[in-house]
């Protein structure tokens, strides 16, 4: 075990002094060890190929059989890895990568991981365009936060997603909220002030957004990316194209590619660097087709199909989305030998497929819930072999809710 320790050792400190061969250090490493020891070397050669994500996702997944008894680390490989695919745009295996470090932190007896993941979780769907589910997964997080540096990301989080899904006075009190609450901790400005900036660029406030963009300080590329899109933002509306595209040309392309909810906000500075960010249709998808499944774009959502949610997903899906509290009650096989206690059940049914879908307003429960004309959502159904269905919803922003009178 010494030995093992003092050659991860080594290879750290050779690639950290830029050792041409440090990378036969790391496998004179792994080599040299067994078990739970050489799944920490792999996971340490992983760290250090950083600037080779692909080859980083590689050892990462290596390191997985070694290290299957330890949660913690299982849940930290598996964040590692959902957030190589996310910052490369894959976001399918990036949510089911996401999906295995729950699973291993909710073993866990800290699950100090938890906040992060659900970060992690929002940035995916935020980076597609469905917000709602994204503003659920960074509330979530927000309350297993691990650091307050954490906790502000989520909150700036927060703020951007708001603001994203046009709800820009909720946002912009969201930041106001946060940069005071910043104010009253810190001992000087943070870089949070260039989201309080944003917001009040967004709500038409120029003076305000001047000053507090004045006082933001830049401590990463990050906070160098927010600080600069706004800034260019002020020049482009004051008529200032030079002094527009200066503050651009300061910011990293690539990064600018995967802050993608920023992009949306301020398109036109976007494209001063030549980056247009994309918002694919947003599509649910159900197959009734033996077990039911449900997608939301490509990625599957985790939906038992033995469970009462998933049967009144098929209930609503075949009824056109709208089904009345007694149909229900009549149709699904619910748990409980009591009007009462199958209504109950029932309230449980929803709760359960509004957290599969992603967010609390996903499922309405009293009156009609209808999409608006500009975010529009229809059903399809299609016949399949064995009487198979897929239905599926599509829309830009908002899917429609599925809606009836299913109130305990």
């Amino acid at each position: 075990m010494l030995r093992a320790i003092a050659l991860q050792l080594a290879a750290g400190a050779a690639r950290a002094r830029r050792d041409p061969d440090w990378e036969a250090a790391f496998h004179r490493a792994i080599e040299g060890a067994t078990g739970r020891d050489r799944g920490i070397a792999r996971c340490r050669y992983a760290g250090a190929l950083s600037e080779f994500p692909g080859r980083a996702k590689s050892e990462y997944i290596k390191a997985l059989p070694d290290l299957r008894s330890d949660h913690y680390s299982i849940s930290e490989i598996w964040n590692r890895v959902a957030y190589i695919d996310l910052h490369a745009g894959q976001y399918k295996d990036a949510a089911h990568a996401f999906d295995r470090a729950l699973e291993a932190s909710l073993r866990q007896k800290e699950r100090r991981s938890d906040g992060i993941i659900y970060v992690g979780m929002g940035s995916v769907f935020g980076a597609l365009g469905a917000y709602p589910r994204a503003l659920h997964q960074f509330r979530k997080g927000l309350g297993q936060s691990a650091s307050i540096s954490q906790h502000y990301e989520m909150r700036i989080a927060i703020a951007l997603t708001l603001a994203a899904m046009g709800l820009r006075a909720q946002a912009l009190e969201e930041a106001t909220l946060m940069a005071a609450e910043v104010a009253e901790a810190a001992t000087e400005p943070q870089p949070c002030l260039s989201i309080l900036a944003a917001m009040r660029l967004l709500n038409g406030d120029v003076p305000g957004a001047e000053e507090a963009l004045a006082q933001a300080p830049i401590h990463n590329e990050l906070d160098r990316l927010r600080w600069h899109v706004v800034r260019a933002e002020l020049d482009r509306r004051a008529g200032n194209a030079a002094g527009a595209q200066r503050s651009m040309d300061q910011v990293n392309v690539n990064l600018m590619r995967n802050v993608r909810s920023t992009g949306r906000l301020f398109p036109e500075v976007y494209t001063l660097r030549g980056v247009v960010i994309d918002t694919p249709p947003w599509t649910v998808r159900c197959s009734l087709a033996g077990p039911v499944r449900l997608w939301m774009y490509d990625i599957e959502l985790p939906l038992r199909s033995t469970r009462p949610a998933a049967g009144l997903l098929a209930l609503l899906v075949t009824h056109g989305g709208r089904v009345s509290r007694e149909r229900a009650l009549d149709a699904l096989d619910l748990p409980g030998r009591t009007p009462d206690a199958r209504r109950k059940a029932l309230s449980a049914a929803v709760a359960e497929l509004r957290e599969v879908l992603g967010w609390p307003e996903s499922v309405a429960v009293q009156g009609a819930c209808w999409p608006s004309a500009k975010n529009r959502c229809g059903w399809s159904r299609s016949t399949q072999p064995q009487a198979a269905r897929t239905c599926s919803a599509r829309g830009a922003m908002t899917p429609g809710c599925w809606s009836g009178d299913l109130s305990a």
